[in-house]
């Protein structure tokens, strides 16, 4: 038995079941019953049925009108017409075969066909207009529980009729427990008091929405009477939310409000958001203010728009005759041109080394030394503005160049005194070493003493001897004479050859560039540099291989010694090497300062160490 017989047979039996049907073919029964009997007669008397011009006939086909309509208004259309279809199998063999007047009874019996008919054509788009409403009604329910915003919707009585899944997720409630009833303040308020669609539904006016929703509420930009308002409902989750909420009629069939329906957005988030950003700007604008650096905004035309208390002392100008200024105010021609390479490299997306060296004029003429990080301002993803953060560092770099000129004056009395004390030593005391050395080789070859005295001069001949050549190793190393006559290559041949003389470390020498001649100090702290690394590495490192690289470049050279020894881990923060104990290396630094250069350190434990330091010579 396939499904649609079998659906067939359920609808059947349904039918069936239902004491309706039983009640429908009673009346039918008794209408045939009174077609059929001839016990009726009276009817055609003179009564009641004459003076309203009815035949016995007529009423009894008219009574076959009540079945049909009866199961029309159970059962609908269907029934109906199959009731229909055996009012005319019970009416018609009557008409045709039994009545006196066959024409007559058949026009009347037809008639009470079309009669039946019309009526269950009627119930039929009756039923079918019902069914295309409650259909329309279904869906628009099903569209607006299945929207993620919460809705709901008051008739005009003020009873919930429309509360969707959204609003049940917000509020809490469910809609079993409020449709039809006049809750829906509970949902936002613990007091009971109206909510905008009560307000809308009795047509509130706007002074009347504004009393209950003071200074928050609008009329709606797109819905011809509806309002709209945000505020904050310490009733709905554990610390409250705040919602906006909007609240249209629902016009009705003659013009006027039938209900409204209310739309909400939770809109927490935002108004979280909201206050942080405000709090945010508030830090930011305390931190702008009492900021000990200078900081300062300008246009892309370079107007100042904002200025710190730090900018006014800063350039001598007071802060409201500041933000009426351009930057040109406080830049010469060459700081100008450097600002505006820094803009135009921000613009193009080039990397710029932050902070860079600017220098400014004050309001007195006074020149200031600044540090500046100088970041681009955008708004709805454009460039409008940059922000400049300036440190004045005029004092720090006197106190600097007046700390490198003592350094300077240290090193070179320093050097000036290895200088005289390496003289003294090969003038004086290793000539006297030489003399003594050679008077008691003479002595011992003249004198013909006994074996054992003459063992113990011999031995202090030798150890005389080992006292000169230390002493002669001593004032090469306070300072190298072949420095002085022939430059500073020659004398770094010399340091790596008795590096790998004294330490049977592999250590070779590479020179690229065109070589020239340094300024006496320069190749002297160049030679100090180099002569330290090389020392570490014949002390600490416990390296195989060496070598020393030296770079002749245009107004600059530069220096690498580096090793295959244990290394180590270098600090991030040069400052940390005199920290660590690391005074050697400290002394590399300082005199790569006093050169105007940089040093730089690469080494990690078990890969070596590498000193390159790159200076202006």
């Amino acid at each position: 038995m396939d499904a649609s017989r079998i659906n067939s047979v359920a609808i059947v039996m349904k039918v069936l079941r239902n004491q309706h049907f039983w009640y429908i073919a009673l009346i039918f029964g008794a209408c045939g019953s009174l077609l059929y009997s001839s016990f009726l007669s009276f009817l055609d008397a003179p009564g009641v049925f004459l003076r309203t011009g009815l035949t016995s006939y007529t009423l009894e086909n008219v009574f076959f009108l009540l079945p049909v309509i009866y199961a029309n208004y159970i059962f609908r259309s269907r029934v109906g017409i199959v009731v229909l279809a055996l009012t005319g199998l019970t009416m018609l063999p009557r008409a045709i075969f039994v009545s006196h007047d066959p024409v007559a009874a058949a026009l009347v019996s037809s008639g009470v066909l079309v009669t039946g008919s019309v009526i269950t054509l009627s119930f039929y788009l009756y039923n079918r207009n019902i069914a295309q409403r409650e259909y329309a009604h279904a869906t628009l329910r099903n569209l607006v529980d299945a929207l993620p915003v919460p809705i709901f919707a008051v008739n005009r009585l003020h009873k919930v009729t429309l509360w969707n899944t959204a609003i049940e997720s917000l509020t809490g409630i469910r809609r079993e427990d409020i449709l039809g009833t006049d809750g829906q303040w509970k949902a936002f308020y613990i007091e009971k008091r109206p909510v905008m669609a009560d307000l809308i539904t009795d047509g509130a006016t706007g002074s009347e929405i504004e009393a209950n929703y003071p200074g928050i509420s609008r009329p709606s930009p797109l819905i011809p009477g509806a309002y709209a308002a945000e505020d904050f409902f310490p009733a709905l989750g554990k610390t409250g939310k705040w919602l906006y909420f909007t609240a249209s009629p629902i016009p009705g069939s003659k013009g006027n409000i039938s209900g409204a329906v209310e739309t909400l957005m939770d809109i927490t988030d935002r108004k979280d958001a909201e206050k942080a950003v405000t709090e945010s700007e508030r830090s930011y604008r305390n931190l702008f203010e009492s900021a000990l650096d200078a900081i300062w905004v300008h246009d892309l035309k370079g107007n100042i728009t904002a200025v710190n208390q730090a900018t006014s002392r800063l350039t001598g100008y007071p802060m409201e005759d500041l933000t009426n200024f351009n930057v040109k105010v406080f830049l010469d021609e060459e700081s100008l041109l450097l600002a505006r390479q820094v803009k135009k490299s921000l613009m193009q997306g080039r990397a710029v080394t932050m902070p860079y060296e600017q220098t400014l004029y004050k309001k007195d003429g006074a020149r200031a030394l600044c540090m500046i990080t100088t970041n681009q301002i955008t708004a709805n993803g454009s460039l409008v503005a940059f922000q400049n953060i300036a440190r004045d560092v005029t004092e720090e770099r006197r106190l600097y160049e007046n700390l490198r000129y003592y350094l300077e004056q240290i090193t070179r009395a320093q050097e000036e005194e290895r200088k005289r004390i390496a003289r003294e030593l090969h003038d004086s005391t290793l000539q006297t070493l030489i003399a003594l050395l050679h008077q008691l080789e003479f002595e011992l070859n003249k004198t013909n003493l006994p074996i054992k005295d003459a063992k113990a001069l011999w031995g202090f001949h030798e150890q005389l001897r080992e006292v000169v050549q230390e002493v002669r190793r001593f004032s090469r190393d306070l300072r190298p004479s072949i420095l002085d006559d022939l430059g500073l290559q020659p004398a770094l041949e010399w340091l790596t050859q008795e590096l790998k003389n004294n330490y049977a470390i592999e250590t070779r020498l590479v020179v690229s560039g065109e070589q020239r001649r340094l300024s006496p100090e320069a190749e002297m702290l160049l030679f100090r540099i180099v002569q330290e690394a090389l020392n570490n590495i014949a002390k600490h490192a416990q390296a195989i291989n060496a070598e020393v690289s030296v770079e002749f470049a245009r107004g600059r050279i530069l220096v690498e010694i580096s090793d295959d020894g244990r290394g180590f881990e270098v600090p991030e923060e040069p400052g940390d090497l005199l920290r660590l104990g690391k005074l050697g290396l400290t002394g590399l630094a300082e005199r790569a300062q006093l050169l105007g250069g940089t040093m730089k350190i690469t080494s990690a434990p078990g890969q070596g160490t590498r000193i390159r330091v790159e200076a202006f010579a």
